[in-house]
């Protein structure tokens, strides 16, 4: 239902205010959480992350067999 352009300008948010609000809200949660100093999430340890969490990918799909199955 919320998918429909019709229903989010008549009935969810006409004005387009509240999307508005709640994406700068999302944006100011991740400001707040990159310049943590109990938490800090910099840039450097996403990318590292993702390198091992993908190595780590690519080794259980070749453990499962399906990087044969997608290459063919």
């Amino acid at each position: 239902m919320y998918e429909l352009p019709w229903t989010v300008e008549n009935l969810v948010d006409p004005t387009g205010e509240v999307f508005v609000s709640v994406g700068k809200f999302w944006l100011e949660v991740a400001r707040n959480l990159a310049d943590s100093l109990i938490m800090p999430f910099g840039l450097l340890d996403y990318a590292i992350m993702l390198e091992e969490f993908l190595k780590k990918m690519d080794t259980h799909l070749v453990y499962l067999g399906i990087d044969e199955a997608v290459s063919k």
